[in-house]
């Protein structure tokens, strides 16, 4: 049975621990013996406990290095101490990073011998898988690119180490394809898998707030509260549609990866006192049950590699309004299972769904016919793997 090892960067809620559960469990029952290392396992226990089964122990010295300082409960002497040399080091303009990534692996190749590692972001987990010696490597991008790193800088020497080059969209390939045209052909498209089964399932666990269930015309948007995502446009959106007499509830999802952020959207929504339509609702472990209690899902993104939460929309039968984010074309046909709009026209996108039943319902009854084909290259993935 072949050894393999994923790497992650923490345990968070998101689209990068969702799908690799997803793809564990298409994987576990054909020959592979699995393992996962989370290089910090910050996040939620839900996930933990959802990958204990495959989790590697947490390495103390990598998880204090590398972890979100502003997330520790406790801090020790030892967590301090670390702290400590990482700034000295960034202070004297020194890169450890590299020694202590390869230091790691070498004791690490002592104790276990694996036949393919996968860093399963970009990031630390794509440097780290890099450090293996193992002759099969392969680098899974969760990101625009772009985004993720800006022009004036470079990474194309540490995916020379990798065999395969997973991107989880079209155009995120693209993007990637670009930048290091010379790598293109170690590059794959693989769309994040979905359990839609397991979304099901879990969509019928009760909802912990009181009145969620009523008739007011409920609009959710899920994901990490960050720029990228543009939550703090919500409370300008909501005054927006108030003026217009709209009745109407919007609920935020999502863990909090950027506090001045969620201060802002706070600030905002008490400039506008909509104390009683806009509600942060924090880290949600199980988010499906609000999918099937709404009226519609609302993406501001700036950008999204592979925006899972539509599929998860649509497997619920949710609709959805969506900025013109270039992946979303990807994933949403405009008038047919969902909308597709500027930043600055999204209000009015939000207004037809609440006030236009007749395209509300048809909306509806196409996405009913939506079934994911995600999994029809996974016989591929099993042979690169």
């Amino acid at each position: 049975m072949k050894k393999i090892l994923f790497i992650t960067p923490n345990l968070s809620i998101g689209g990068t621990n969702s799908s690799l559960l997803s793809l564990i469990n298409n994987l576990k029952n054909n020959g592979f013996n699995i393992h996962v290392f989370a290089i910090t396992h910050q996040g939620d226990e839900k996930i933990k406990e959802n990958l204990d089964e495959f989790l590697i122990e947490e390495n103390q010295f990598l998880s204090s290095y590398y972890c979100n300082y502003s997330l520790l409960k406790t801090k020790t002497i030892k967590f301090f101490l670390i702290k400590f040399i990482k700034r000295l080091f960034f202070y004297l303009k020194i890169n450890i990073e590299d020694f202590i990534l390869k230091l790691f692996v070498n004791k690490f190749e002592n104790q276990i011998e694996f036949h393919t590692v996968v860093g399963y972001q970009e990031g630390t987990a794509t440097k780290l898988a890099s450090k293996f010696k193992t002759s099969n490597k392969i680098a899974w991008i969760h990101c625009n690119y772009d985004y993720y790193l800006p022009r004036n800088k470079t990474e194309e020497k540490i995916y020379d180490f990798f065999n395969t080059i997973v991107l989880v969209s079209n155009y995120t390939k693209t993007v990637f394809c670009n930048r290091y045209p010379k790598l293109k052909e170690k590059t794959i498209v693989f769309y994040n898998l979905i359990d839609a089964s397991k979304v099901i399932k879990l969509s019928k666990n009760k909802i912990n707030i009181n009145n969620y269930n009523n008739d007011i015309f409920k609009i959710i948007s899920v994901g990490r509260i960050d720029p990228i995502k543009r939550f703090s446009l919500i409370p300008e959106i909501s005054n927006q549609l108030l003026n217009k007499g709209l009745i109407f509830k919007w609920f935020i999802l999502g863990s909090t990866d950027n506090y001045n952020e969620l201060i802002k959207i706070k600030s905002k929504i008490a400039a506008f006192n909509l104390e009683n339509i806009v509600h942060i609702l924090g880290n949600i472990s199980n988010p499906y049950p609000y999918f099937i209690h709404s009226d519609l899902l609302v993406s501001l993104s700036i950008s999204e590699a592979c925006p899972m939460i539509f599929n998860e929309a649509k497997i619920l039968n949710l609709p959805i309004v969506t900025t013109d984010f270039p992946s979303s074309f990807e994933f949403i046909t405009h008038e047919k299972d969902g909308l597709i709009s500027t930043i600055d026209k999204i209000g009015e996108q939000i207004e037809r769904m609440i006030e236009d039943i007749t395209l509300y319902s048809k909306l509806k009854d196409n996405i009913l016919s939506f079934h994911s084909e995600y999994d029809s290259n996974i016989n591929n993935l099993i042979s690169i793997l």
